[in-house]
């Protein structure tokens, strides 16, 4: 409006709002990571947002907590193991937990040139802590106090572990269930660092991780089946909740995100009899999950 017949002035101020708009809203997402953390050690409650892992003598999950000036907050948890009772084995995702123990800011590993600490404040996981194997228990949690996105994810992951228990009744070995649950369902914890390292060394590690191939397979196999030819609008609304269900399924991924992205608006401007331009796909993408979570 201010510079109608100044074209390239025009875009240098456009250029100029969308890069000022996109610093602030990053300052206030970098803001958002470093919270006051209660000292000592507290009474929490919350409920399992990851599926456990186990790591020598410990399990390690995240938590979201449910109460308290930390509501909605997620806290990477390292829980010590109880070889006699067993009592972590029934842990999993949406299950409910009160504890005892200290929350404490984020850190690097000792002789390690990865920035940890970052890396965790980045993925919304705010503070770590560690919870002996006698402070803690199951506890029926509501999750009112949790955001609908949250309630949202919880129970899709949840759907995503029965499935994985299910997976589990068939008579494959643990390899063949790593590579499955990884490349269907985008579960990861049960790859060892050996069957990593021989798809490192091969060069296609890249499948084990869930991103565009893997949506792509599935959006054209639901395609032969959503009747987008004789029902066309209803079939491509279908088709993109359908897409959209897996991703909730498998834990809002970023790069199944952008895939799911990509594909709406494609099929979309399909509607229109447009053909999309993939570079213009891509950037919308990229424009909307930045503007969402600038981290």
């Amino acid at each position: 409006f201010l510079f109608p017949k100044r074209r390239y002035l025009q875009t240098v101020f456009i250029l100029l709002s969308i890069f000022l708009t996109g610093v602030m809203s990053g300052h206030i997402a970098d803001d958002c990571k470093h919270v006051d953390l209660p000292k000592g050690e507290n009474t929490y409650k919350g409920v399992v947002s990851s599926m456990p892992v186990e790591r020598g003598k410990t399990i390690v999950f995240d938590i979201i907590l449910t109460e308290g000036q930390l509501k909605g907050k997620t806290v990477r948890v390292h829980l010590l193991k109880d070889s006699i009772t067993n009592n972590h084995i029934s842990l999993t995702v949406n299950t409910g937990m009160t504890f005892v123990s200290e929350l404490k800011r984020p850190s690097n590993h000792i002789n390690s040139d990865f920035d940890y600490a970052s890396y965790l404040l980045n993925h919304g996981i705010v503070a770590q802590t560690f919870i002996y194997k006698t402070k803690w228990s199951y506890a029926d949690i509501s999750l009112l106090h949790l955001s609908m996105l949250q309630r949202a994810r919880l129970l899709a992951l949840k759907l995503r572990a029965n499935l994985l228990s299910e997976l589990r009744l068939f008579d494959i070995n643990e390899d063949t269930y790593a590579i499955v649950s990884a490349m269907s369902l985008g579960d990861k914890s049960s790859i060892s660092a050996k069957l990593r390292d021989v798809y490192s060394f091969s060069g296609v590690s890249h499948v084990l991780a869930l991103s565009g191939l893997h949506l792509g397979i599935i959006y054209v196999l639901l395609s032969t089946l959503s009747f987008r030819r004789r029902y066309k609008y209803f079939g491509s609304i279908l088709l993109i909740c359908s897409v959209w269900a897996y991703v909730f399924l498998v834990g809002m991924m970023p790069s199944v995100v952008r895939s799911a992205l990509m594909l709406s608006v494609m099929t979309l401007v399909g509607l229109t009899n447009r053909n999309p331009l993939s570079l213009n796909v891509l950037s919308f993408a990229a424009i909307i999950m930045l503007a969402v979570n600038p981290l």
